[in-house]
């Protein structure tokens, strides 16, 4: 049996000892994250009334959901899938995961 452990960004399960370990810094500051997490709940956000990518970039309620997760303190986990949300140097930020 492989251990795994699950992508922080879209929930894919990771073979160990793959994957890529960001910060949260790293993570939020990525525009391309914001599009995919907007796309990845829009349901949510259109029942919110925020029908759009650009909708919650202009959003008093944005504040709320940036800071849920910029409070997050532990390390990101992505898998390959993902990493390209992020500007990064995939060899820098590779995981070994026990």
């Amino acid at each position: 049996m492989t251990d795994q452990a699950s992508c922080d960004i879209c929930g894919a399960m990771i073979d160990k000892p793959n994957g890529y370990q960001l910060t949260t810094q790293q993570v939020v500051r990525s525009p391309r994250f914001w599009r995919d997490y907007y796309e990845r709940n829009r349901q949510e956000f259109v029942a919110m009334g925020i029908s759009s990518y650009d909708d919650l970039r202009l959003s008093p309620k944005r504040a709320t959901v940036v800071e849920a997760i910029a409070g997050e303190e532990a390390p990101w986990l992505v898998c390959e899938q993902c990493i390209h949300l992020f500007d990064v140097d995939r060899a820098a930020h590779a995981r070994r995961f026990l």
